[in-house]
């Protein structure tokens, strides 16, 4: 699957599951192997791609800026510089609120 350019309102917050994700960003080809974090910034530029033949898997979060300063209270909002990282806690964080996403809903 790929993804022609786009852009976010959100900060796209996510782990390659499997495979290798390649996307444009901030000028350069960003390579996310399986394991690996991910980290795009609100309203920047990127595609996304498979990275080999083989194709890939992620699983992702959407996050509103809002949500995030409301959550650090007076500080600024964070910049990360690298868009791909193997950062543990990161990707624990990611998958710990990801971990539910797959349960059914309850009726309402």
């Amino acid at each position: 699957m790929a993804f022609a350019p786009h852009r976010h309102d959100s900060y796209a917050i996510g782990v390659t599951m499997r495979g290798v994700q390649s996307f444009c960003y901030r000028g350069g080809t960003e390579h996310s192997q399986a394991g690996c974090a991910f980290v795009i910034h609100p309203d920047e530029k990127h595609d996304g791609r498979p990275g080999t033949a083989e194709g890939y898997g992620y699983r992702i979060l959407y996050v509103a800026p809002h949500l995030i300063a409301e959550a650090l209270g007076s500080r600024r909002l964070p910049f990360v510089r690298e868009a791909v990282t193997q950062e543990r806690r990161l990707r624990c964080a990611i998958l710990d609120a990801l971990d539910d996403s797959d349960a059914p809903l309850e009726d309402l």
